[in-house]
């Protein structure tokens, strides 16, 4: 039982903290991407930087394996900035 509820803690704090946040730049959101979607979200004309939140959770929590299948696959980077301070045209990783 001690073993349940100890995992369901781990799980909460994860879905709290481990995650990467949208950016909004210019009025467009865009979204973090990993290697599995980074041709689905990344978008050339915005800087991203790694989650380092989210790399010490996976190297943390590396024997759940699903925990860090997740964050590497589709929340490792996450936009933080525009690229010469202007606005896409295309919509890649943005929110609509």
């Amino acid at each position: 039982m001690k073993n349940i509820i100890i995992c369901v803690l781990v799980m909460f704090v994860v879905s709290i903290i481990g995650c990467s946040d949208n950016k909004t730049l210019e009025g467009k959101t865009y979204v973090p991407y990993g290697l599995a979607t980074k041709e689905q979200h990344k978008n050339h004309n915005v800087l991203y930087k790694v989650n380092l939140t989210n790399v010490v959770l996976a190297v943390i929590l590396i024997e759940t394996i699903i925990v860090p299948i997740y964050i590497i696959g589709w929340d490792l980077w996450e936009p933080y900035d525009l690229k010469n301070n202007q606005p896409s045209d295309d919509n890649i990783g943005v929110i609509k």
